[in-house]
């Protein structure tokens, strides 16, 4: 049975950053250096900081935690830090593929190019064969044949 829309059935964050402490040390130290040598480069402090900021601010979703919220009509993904949330439709996806820790949503019934632009990845926690399996489901109805057309 579902669960109302407004609660969710499957609630999980994940911090990328915490779960490879190999790769994010590697990569903070790689950061810092590059700032360095741009500051260095430039003779600047403030080139330097910006150099930082944007280096972390383009990879903030390997920093930073997201919290997953699967609820009966929609996937919502919450960006912990930042505060910014988005609600995905499932109507929205009509296949998806994965490994052991991700599933892609792909708004295209068959793998194209544009679905890496469109699509969706869900990270998903350690055990989580029934957050897995739940997604399926809600996805394996979506087939174009399954959707009601729309008229204009």
């Amino acid at each position: 049975m579902d669960a109302p829309a407004d609660e969710p059935i499957f609630e999980w964050t994940v911090h990328l950053a915490r779960r490879r402490p190999g790769l994010a040390v590697v990569g903070g130290v790689a950061f810092l250096a590059i700032a360095v040598v741009a500051g260095y480069v430039q003779q600047s402090v403030p080139f330097a900081l910006v150099a930082a900021a944007v280096l972390i601010g383009s990879t903030a979703p390997f920093w930073l935690p997201r919290r997953y919220g699967a609820f009966s009509d929609r996937l919502e993904v919450r960006s912990v830090a930042l505060g910014r949330s988005f609600a995905y439709p499932w109507s929205r996806f009509r296949s998806c593929v994965g490994d052991g820790s991700t599933l892609f949503l792909s708004p295209f019934e068959r793998p194209t190019r544009l679905a890496k632009y469109r699509g969706l990845v869900v990270f998903l926690p350690p055990d989580a064969t029934a957050i897995r399996d739940f997604i399926e489901r809600r996805i394996a109805g979506n087939s174009r044949d399954a959707t009601p057309s729309e008229t204009h």
